[in-house]
């Protein structure tokens, strides 16, 4: 399953061009990840354009930086992005400081990227990232449907 995922990932040129540039930009411990990845899969089994209706692409990394890093490394991805989709980039060490304001609970700092996705809803807990040329998934609740 996780190979057929990457090769459904392979053909959407914007993806491929996103986890480029969060390579290029060295973010630590990124993913791509969410909306944008599950839509891209459910747009292939149902033969529809990959990305259609994609408001932007969620990239999530985790580094000890402050907000306003956050903000200028979601601004460089953006600028040197050639498609239409806005990128949403989160660090996952500041989550806790504001996720009870946007969700009305309280969570603990995480301790690495990952515990961002384990917190999603099950069809959207799914991220890929790029290493060197290879393709790194991380799915906590599986690929299956």
């Amino acid at each position: 399953m996780q190979e057929k995922l990457i090769s459904i990932i392979k053909q959407s040129p914007q993806i491929l061009e996103t986890l480029q540039l969060c390579a290029d930009l060295k973010l630590p411990d990124y993913y791509l990840a969410g909306g944008a990845i599950t839509q891209t899969i459910w747009k292939h089994l149902l033969d529809r354009p990959l990305l259609d209706q994609v408001k932007d692409l969620d990239a999530i990394y985790f580094a000890a930086e402050t907000k306003n890093k956050q903000l200028d490394q979601e601004q460089t991805l953006n600028r040197y992005s050639s498609h239409n989709y806005p990128i949403d980039l989160k660090n996952q060490t500041l989550v806790h400081q504001w996720y009870e304001n946007k969700f009305g609970l309280t969570v603990d700092p995480y301790q690495r990227v990952e515990q961002g996705i384990d917190t999603w809803l099950p069809a959207f807990a799914v991220g890929i990232r790029k290493i060197d040329q290879d393709y790194q998934l991380y799915a906590p609740f599986g690929l299956d449907d």
